[in-house]
């Protein structure tokens, strides 16, 4: 099977939780993608 197009869809930077250091760097509550579904009822 042969394509003609292929879209890349590069989510950089979307968060899913944050790391075990993430105190260490004042970075709490991260998870962009979470935020972003219940915003959008998902």
């Amino acid at each position: 099977m042969a394509f003609k197009r292929i879209h890349v869809v590069v989510m950089d930077s979307v968060g899913i939780g944050e790391a075990p250091d993430a105190a260490q760097f004042d970075d709490f509550d991260v998870d962009t993608l979470g935020h972003i579904a219940r915003e959008k009822g998902g």
